[in-house]
């Protein structure tokens, strides 16, 4: 199928970072019984990654052709795939997209083909969702490039030949084996936490809790002031946030946000 939204009963999605791989990425597909594909193509703008870029591409072409007639639903997606805040945002993206959907069976994520920030931004992500995502890595010992190289010198061949085999296959062959990553508990934020998160990421400091809590999102404004602050020292308690007394003012409380904290709410969704 190409690019749109279907009435699926039970989503099962993969999402796959689109490098220098295509057999990867093709197996990776039928090993598992999905029916929505999320490619992630970096964004042109990127410096000194042309070749990168256009390759990515002819596979991303070559991946869709495959699958046009199939029943898999596919959307591509954009994403600096050498940044892990990036890649956890459009990881996030895709996640939130498809929970609207509520039908949301579950999440493989393809890390054959990454880059360190793609593969470690997935694996962060799935110890958040344990239940729901599956990350793995197809294994293979067949490397075009190496064994090109490793031939005799008389019969190595064209560099003709050799990009012809890259550009129906990409850097590896199979056969593959699949090697699925274990997953392990993480800290859970609760709803009303996230909400907390979130709002708090938006500056650096909040000058009083009226403050902070003149800027809460709906959800938390229900919340009586012993609440907020209840669930203000849970985020102080982990590290996330400080609360100091106010030199000018005995009574008032200024609340700093960590670094921490900032980044936290890049990855949860």
């Amino acid at each position: 199928m190409s690019e749109h939204t279907v009435d699926i009963k039970e989503r099962r999605v993969m999402i796959v970072p689109v490098g220098l791989e295509k057999d990867r990425i093709i197996e990776g597909c039928t090993a598992y019984p999905i029916n929505v594909l999320y490619l992630i193509n970096n964004p042109k703008k990127i410096k000194n990654k042309k070749a990168v870029y256009e390759y990515s591409l002819i596979f991303s072409k070559t991946i869709l052709d495959k699958f046009n007639n199939s029943h898999i639903c596919i959307f591509q997606e954009e994403a600096p795939l050498n940044s892990f805040i990036d890649c956890t945002s459009a990881l996030n993206r895709i996640f939130v997209k498809e929970k609207q959907q509520k039908n949301l069976s579950h999440i493989y994520i393809n890390v054959a083909t990454a880059s360190k920030s793609f593969a470690l931004a997935a694996y962060v992500f799935a110890l958040f969702h344990p239940d729901l995502v599956t990350v793995f890595y197809l294994k293979t010992s067949e490397y075009i490039i190496l064994d090109y190289l490793e031939k005799e010198s008389g019969n190595s061949g064209s560099l003709k030949q050799l990009k012809e085999e890259f550009l129906a296959s990409g850097l590896t062959k199979g056969p593959y084996k699949i090697d699925e990553l274990p997953l392990f508990p993480i800290i859970h934020f609760s709803t009303k936490q996230i909400g907390l998160i979130k709002c708090l990421a938006s500056q650096e400091k909040f000058d009083s809790i009226n403050g902070l809590i003149e800027k809460l999102p709906s959800g938390l404004k229900s919340e009586n002031r012993v609440q907020i602050r209840r669930l203000l020292r849970s985020l102080e308690e982990k590290g996330l946030l400080s609360v100091e007394k106010d030199e000018n003012d005995a009574r008032n409380r200024i609340i700093r946000v960590s670094k921490i904290l900032n980044n936290l709410a890049k990855i949860l969704s």
